[in-house]
């Protein structure tokens, strides 16, 4: 049913980006063409590692530090 399709990728939240990827591989190995990847928030102290996504907006990680 994919083959020739295009297909955007949605996803709740983005950390490590590996379900994103299994979804990439899933949707190519179908026959499909991802042709957009979104999310409502991606998560990270790096939101540049994330350009090219659609997002609500990132979210922060606040590590704890002990004295």
């Amino acid at each position: 049913m994919l083959k020739g399709g295009r297909v955007i990728i949605v996803d709740d939240v983005i950390s490590t980006g590996s379900t994103l990827e299994g979804m990439r591989r899933l949707v190519r190995r179908a026959g499909g063409i991802v042709v957009a990847e979104a999310a409502v928030f991606t998560e990270g102290n790096h939101p540049e590692k994330w350009e090219g996504i659609i997002a609500l907006g990132n979210l922060p990680v606040f590590l704890d530090k002990e004295d």
